[in-house]
């Protein structure tokens, strides 16, 4: 398919879920803004660990999860280090966010204390060159871009996690049009919380069903702006 018709495609199931299931964030701004820290480091210089929501942000359920599967989520961090190498991405870590950018989180949705979500948090320019500057386009650029690729390794490394209360995979995609090392990324960022289950996950990543039905049947939480991503990074997110 021509590049135009599959931006186009893209856009459409984006739009689709946009309308029927995305949640406006709309959180009165009580908490202090958060002033997000500046990376002095590069990222490949980073120990693995501090990628990883630390065992002190958890409940017990997520923190006997993150101890024992963390050669897993090794393992998902690993794979996407290698596979996605680009100046516009990168995975949140602990000088970025205080639950980082890999670990087992819950969804609001869901009311059972032991259930979590592989989860993976992480920053993405986006350039629109094929998507409208809307709403519903930055996403689609932004999962056109590296959605499509994280989800296929998450769903991966979801294969090895046999735990009856890992349900799926939240993939939580912050972007902005501005470049990452950016001062001013947070201030017109949004961001994009998308809940998956096991099982259309495993349908995905196998090809029995599409991107358009897989966004049919996503919880999808949407945040607009750097208060409400301080919402998102440090209370909505929970271990």
């Amino acid at each position: 398919m021509p590049a135009s018709q599959t931006s186009k495609a893209l856009e459409v199931v984006v739009e689709m879920k946009w309308n029927q299931a995305v949640i406006a964030i709309m959180l009165p701004l009580v908490f202090p803004s958060l002033v997000f820290a500046q990376e002095s480091l590069n990222q490949t210089t980073l120990h693995p660990n501090l990628y990883m929501t630390p065992l002190s942000s958890y409940s017990r359920y997520g923190k006997s999860l993150a101890i024992t599967r963390q050669p897993e989520l090794m393992y998902m961090l690993d794979r996407i280090q290698r596979e996605i190498q680009s100046s516009r991405f990168e995975i949140l870590d602990l000088n970025q966010a205080p639950k980082a950018g890999l670990g087992f989180w819950s969804n609001p949705n869901v009311l059972a204390p032991e259930v979590r979500f592989l989860g993976l948090a992480v920053k993405v320019n986006i350039r629109l060159t094929y998507f409208p500057d809307s709403d519903q386009g930055r996403l689609a650029d932004a999962l056109d871009a590296f959605g499509k690729d994280l989800i296929k390794i998450m769903g991966d490394t979801l294969e090895l996690i046999p735990e009856p209360s890992v349900k799926g995979i939240v993939l939580v995609l912050i972007y902005s049009k501005a470049e990452l090392k950016d001062p001013a990324f947070y201030d017109k960022a949004e961001a994009s919380v998308i809940y998956i289950s096991r099982t259309d996950l495993k349908k995905f990543n196998s090809f029995q069903i599409t991107l358009h039905k897989l966004f049919e049947n996503v919880d999808c939480y949407y945040f607009n702006g750097k208060d409400q991503i301080n919402v998102l990074l440090n209370y909505f997110l929970r271990g």
